[in-house]
């Protein structure tokens, strides 16, 4: 089963293989050990399990920033602002 979650920062983590603390929201793709887009994907595709929504495809490369991955789960699964 995979794992359903509810932080942006676990989720990007977790597919990273870092620790949490070494992510901020201003963390971008290219800049992170280990986002390249390969991991990318991977990020992608556990965001659509764990908020339940599809990505369109032009849409991916928005989602290389965390910040842009906060906004999401702040609108799909009611985290606090």
């Amino acid at each position: 089963m995979t794992k359903m979650f509810k932080n942006p920062f676990e989720l990007v983590a977790s597919v990273l293989k870092l620790p949490v603390e070494s992510l901020n929201a201003n963390s971008t793709m290219g800049e992170e050990p280990n986002w390249d887009s390969m991991n990318h994907i991977a990020i992608i595709v556990e965001i659509e399990k764990s908020l339940g929504i599809s990505i369109h495809n032009d849409d991916i490369m928005k989602y290389s920033e965390l910040t842009e991955i906060i906004k999401l789960f702040e609108i799909h699964a009611r985290i606090p602002k």
